[in-house]
């Protein structure tokens, strides 16, 4: 496998979340107010929200980005790249992900206030790599009132700039954890910078459905969904990346 992937289903989400709740209920601490942090935080914020019988809930619009990406990619290519370039070169992995991770920025796409006076907050995330969206989360809703807040995450790639209050995975090693919500966006990822960088290498560039696919299983180390393959594909013939010239071929443009 070249790029550490773990595909998280909803089952596994909801699992998550039941051992998340129990971790903050058997605290003995139980917030006001839920407070999911970027999109992903939304799902497992609503889950504790039931479960932990919490009825105010909200979300604050934080994501990563590349000021300098367009088109179809994200920050994830070029850490799939970085991690191909040490797979293929023998380059020092830490170097490759520092290179990415210091061209990252934070936005907030929707500008919002909400009253949180005397309120004790939990802010949700899936996932915590870094905690600088934690951080920022944390400054927003004290900005609000909030006169407590706790974080909680499924799981935690410690260390980071905070750390979270309630966690229920923290690995060992780095994997990329590849939510249910956001799986187009990541095939798009995968598959677009697999298929330029073994065309490159290869100096091929017509490929079969099933020869992508096997491609696919040694990179993220398994089959991928048909559904979200195709879309992918479709998403990458859109922007010029590939070109599908029937149900069986594709050819890539480098």
């Amino acid at each position: 496998m070249i790029f550490p992937t773990k595909f998280v289903e909803w089952k596994e989400v909801n699992d998550l979340s039941w051992l998340l709740a129990k971790k903050i209920k058997n605290s003995g601490w139980i917030p006001s107010t839920i407070v999911a942090v970027g999109r992903g935080g939304l799902v497992v914020a609503r889950i504790l929200s039931d479960l932990l019988g919490i009825d105010k809930l909200l979300a604050i619009s934080i994501k990563w980005y590349e000021p300098a990406k367009k088109g179809w990619e994200t920050y994830l290519a070029d850490l799939i790249r970085a991690f191909y370039r040490s797979h293929e070169n023998g380059i020092p992995l830490e170097n490759e992900i520092a290179n990415v991770v210091k061209n990252l920025r934070i936005s907030i796409s929707v500008e919002m206030r909400a009253d949180l006076t005397n309120q004790s907050v939990l802010l949700v995330e899936e996932i915590t790599a870094t905690g600088m969206h934690f951080k920022v989360a944390k400054e927003i809703v004290g900005s609000w009132g909030a006169k407590e807040v706790k974080t909680a995450t499924l799981v935690w790639k410690g260390p980071t700039v905070i750390e979270p209050d309630y966690y229920v995975v923290k690995p060992g090693r780095f994997v990329w954890f590849q939510f249910p919500w956001s799986r187009l966006n990541d095939y798009i990822q995968f598959i677009g910078v697999m298929t330029i960088e073994e065309s490159r290498k290869r100096k091929r560039y017509t490929w079969s459905m099933d020869e992508l696919a096997e491609l696919f299983r040694v990179w993220y180390g398994m089959k991928p969904d048909p559904r979200y393959f195709e879309e992918a594909l479709n998403v990458l013939n859109s922007h010029g990346v590939i070109k599908i010239l029937d149900r069986n071929s594709v050819v890539i443009s480098t």
